[in-house]
Protein backbone atom coordinates (compact mmCIF):
# COMPACT_ATOMS: atom_id res chain seq x y z
CA UNK A 1 0.00 0.00 0.00
CA UNK A 2 2.72 2.39 1.03
CA UNK A 3 5.07 1.22 -1.94
CA UNK A 4 2.88 3.16 -4.35
CA UNK A 5 4.66 6.38 -3.42
CA UNK A 6 7.65 6.00 -5.42
CA UNK A 7 8.90 9.48 -5.49
CA UNK A 8 8.47 9.83 -1.79
CA UNK A 9 12.02 9.37 0.42
CA UNK A 10 12.41 5.81 1.62
CA UNK A 11 13.18 7.00 4.96
CA UNK A 12 9.60 8.85 4.83
CA UNK A 13 7.60 5.22 3.63
CA UNK A 14 9.76 3.62 6.14
CA UNK A 15 8.54 6.21 9.16
CA UNK A 16 4.54 5.76 7.77
CA UNK A 17 4.66 1.96 7.29
CA UNK A 18 5.71 2.19 11.11
CA UNK A 19 3.45 4.61 12.12
CA UNK A 20 0.31 2.28 10.59
CA UNK A 21 1.56 -0.69 12.54
CA UNK A 22 1.64 1.41 15.91
CA UNK A 23 -1.76 3.02 14.81
CA UNK A 24 -3.07 -0.66 14.14
CA UNK A 25 -1.38 -2.18 17.60
CA UNK A 26 -2.71 0.30 19.30
CA UNK A 27 -6.34 -0.17 18.57
CA UNK A 28 -6.00 -3.62 18.68
CA UNK A 29 -4.75 -4.04 22.25
CA UNK A 30 -6.56 -0.68 23.57
CA UNK A 31 -9.76 -0.33 20.89
CA UNK A 32 -12.22 -2.21 22.92
CA UNK A 33 -13.92 -2.40 19.55
CA UNK A 34 -16.63 -5.22 19.37
CA UNK A 35 -15.84 -8.59 18.54
CA UNK A 36 -16.40 -9.67 15.11
CA UNK A 37 -15.90 -6.13 14.58
CA UNK A 38 -12.82 -5.03 11.74
CA UNK A 39 -10.24 -2.42 11.80
CA UNK A 40 -10.67 -0.73 8.66
CA UNK A 41 -7.22 1.00 7.89
CA UNK A 42 -6.84 3.75 5.00
CA UNK A 43 -3.68 5.55 3.37
CA UNK A 44 -4.06 8.80 0.96
CA UNK A 45 -2.11 11.35 -0.12
CA UNK A 46 -3.12 15.16 -0.48
CA UNK A 47 -0.94 17.74 -1.67
CA UNK A 48 0.76 18.13 1.40
CA UNK A 49 0.76 14.92 3.33
CA UNK A 50 0.45 11.09 3.88
CA UNK A 51 -2.28 10.33 6.00
CA UNK A 52 -2.99 7.09 7.42
CA UNK A 53 -6.01 5.76 9.52
CA UNK A 54 -7.50 3.27 11.50
CA UNK A 55 -10.97 3.26 12.27
CA UNK A 56 -13.80 0.83 13.90
CA UNK A 57 -16.82 0.78 16.37
CA UNK A 58 -15.94 1.18 19.32
CA UNK A 59 -16.65 3.32 22.67
CA UNK A 60 -14.92 7.44 22.96
CA UNK A 61 -11.00 7.79 23.99
CA UNK A 62 -9.76 10.71 25.50
CA UNK A 63 -6.88 11.73 24.14
CA UNK A 64 -4.15 11.45 26.49
CA UNK A 65 -2.22 14.57 28.08
CA UNK A 66 1.56 13.78 27.18
CA UNK A 67 2.81 11.29 24.87
CA UNK A 68 4.35 9.57 27.56
CA UNK A 69 3.02 9.55 30.57
CA UNK A 70 5.97 9.09 33.42
CA UNK A 71 5.08 5.85 35.06
CA UNK A 72 6.29 4.51 31.63
CA UNK A 73 9.72 6.08 31.33
CA UNK A 74 11.39 3.16 32.56
CA UNK A 75 9.27 0.17 30.84
CA UNK A 76 9.96 -1.40 27.96
CA UNK A 77 6.88 -1.28 26.72
CA UNK A 78 4.07 1.36 25.98
CA UNK A 79 6.05 3.69 23.99
CA UNK A 80 3.63 3.84 21.00
CA UNK A 81 2.33 6.78 21.26
CA UNK A 82 5.69 8.55 21.63
CA UNK A 83 7.09 6.87 18.63
CA UNK A 84 4.15 8.01 16.77
CA UNK A 85 4.39 11.58 18.03
CA UNK A 86 8.30 11.69 17.19
CA UNK A 87 7.49 10.46 13.43
CA UNK A 88 4.10 12.17 12.64
CA UNK A 89 4.03 15.87 11.96
CA UNK A 90 0.49 15.76 13.25
CA UNK A 91 -2.15 12.52 14.91
CA UNK A 92 -5.00 12.69 16.53
CA UNK A 93 -8.35 11.16 16.78
CA UNK A 94 -12.25 11.64 17.07
CA UNK A 95 -15.00 10.06 17.61
CA UNK A 96 -17.76 9.88 15.67
CA UNK A 97 -21.81 8.33 16.54
CA UNK A 98 -20.01 5.19 18.08
CA UNK A 99 -16.95 5.07 15.09
CA UNK A 100 -13.68 5.87 16.55
CA UNK A 101 -11.16 6.88 13.92
CA UNK A 102 -7.22 7.23 15.07
CA UNK A 103 -5.35 9.42 12.05
CA UNK A 104 -1.67 10.24 11.46
CA UNK A 105 -0.20 12.92 9.40
CA UNK A 106 3.41 12.49 7.64
CA UNK A 107 4.24 16.18 5.28
CA UNK A 108 5.23 14.70 2.01
CA UNK A 109 6.95 16.39 -0.65
CA UNK A 110 6.56 17.42 -4.34
CA UNK A 111 4.08 16.25 -6.40
CA UNK A 112 0.43 14.54 -5.14
CA UNK A 113 0.13 10.93 -6.14
CA UNK A 114 -2.66 8.26 -6.08
CA UNK A 115 -2.46 5.12 -4.57
CA UNK A 116 -3.65 2.04 -6.71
Amino acid sequence: MLGAFRDAPDELVQNAKLVLTELLANEIKHGRYPPGESLVCRVERNKRALRLEVSHKGPDFSMPATAVHPSLRMRETGWGLSLITNLCDRWGMRNLKGNRLVWAEIDMPGPTSAIR
